[in-house]
């Protein structure tokens, strides 16, 4: 995974009345980001409040999204791991239900591996509402350590980046449909006009995805960290601006370690940028074609996804049906 040309830092939204309220959830109100990766660049700052304003949805800073733009203080990151997970843990501590939006994927996600990551959060959530976390990226990390807590509602979906102004404002409003969407318990994840099989010979597939970024996810193989395989499990895989023979050697890297023959099935989704610096064969395409011949096991892709323009919200760790009609969640999110 290359590093992402924007930055973000962290704030909190407060939703209300409007367009885009999640009326079903009245108790809903607050969506708290963190950013578990770099600093916000200051010519976002408008552009995002600006939409997210215009859908009356009010933005509170938590932390100083601009500190440490265009430094090293904290190497990748725009506060420190103790800060960042003092931020997070006071998220969990809210007596009601919240959405936490990641600010985006990026680098730095990996200072806050510990030995005491998850005991933290366990303790922070004990006897708390439910959570919902969602985002993409070098987010990855953090959908996949979280799996145990089952109090926590993990999505793969849109960061703050999904609504800087170099979107057009027609993707801006599905990415952020499509979240709201689910949380007011859509079924509908990818329609059928937005998916297909890679091999329409090998049916269709049921079970709960998991995964997100294949860079990611490769870099936690052998750690405790990475998600359980079962052949009860769809693995979703994206990445963006990685050559296809990195996208090849990652896959190989996932079939030696037996993750593809222990799965029900696989979901690609966008490979943004994912080519030969002069365009030279093969694509990237190509690659998984060739590579996914010899796994016997459903293959589908979408380009909503992931890192293109595009990123439908995919709850991890729920049962869907996942064919050339679409993904479905097979029941709606009790949150």
């Amino acid at each position: 995974m290359s590093p992402e040309p924007c930055a973000i830092g962290a704030y909190s939204i407060l939703l209300e009345t409007g367009a885009f309220f999640v009326s079903q959830f009245p108790s809903f109100q607050k969506v708290s980001v963190l950013a578990t990766s770099s600093a916000l660049s200051p010519n976002l700052k408008s552009e995002v409040e600006g939409y997210l304003s215009s859908h009356e949805l009010k933005i509170s800073y938590l932390l100083n999204p601009y500190k440490g733009y265009g430094n090293d203080e904290h190497l990748f990151a725009a506060h420190s791991a103790d800060e960042r997970l003092r931020a997070m843990e006071g998220f969990l501590t809210l007596n009601e239900t919240g959405l936490f939006l990641a600010a985006r994927g990026g680098a730095g996600a990996y200072d806050l591996l510990s030995p005491q990551l998850l005991s933290r959060m366990e303790v922070a959530l004990k006897g708390k509402p439910g959570k919902i976390l969602c985002g993409y990226s070098d987010f990855t990390l953090l959908l996949s350590v979280f799996e145990s807590l089952e109090s926590l509602t993990l999505i793969h979906g849109p960061a703050l980046l999904g609504f800087r102004a170099e979107l057009p404002l027609e993707v801006r409003d599905q990415n952020l449909q499509s979240l709201l969407d689910v949380l007011r318990g859509g079924t509908l994840l990818v329609p059928d006009s937005e998916i297909e099989a890679v091999f329409p010979d090998r049916g269709n597939v049921e079970g709960e995805v998991f995964g997100g970024n294949l860079s990611v996810l490769c870099s936690l193989l052998g750690t405790p960290y990475f998600p359980k395989i079962s052949k009860k499990r769809i693995l979703l895989l994206e990445d963006v601006g990685e050559a296809p023979h990195k996208i090849h050697r990652h896959l190989s890297h996932l079939r030696a370690a037996s993750v593809f023959s222990n799965v029900s099935g696989v979901l690609l989704g966008s490979f943004y940028g994912c080519h030969h610096p002069e365009k030279k064969p093969p694509s990237t395409l190509d690659v998984i074609k060739r590579f996914f011949e010899t796994e016997a096991i459903p293959v589908f892709r979408t380009e909503s996804i992931g890192h293109g323009p595009i990123n439908r919200s995919i709850p991890l760790y729920r049962k869907v049906q996942l064919s050339e009609e679409g993904l479905h969640l097979d029941s709606p999110l009790r949150l």
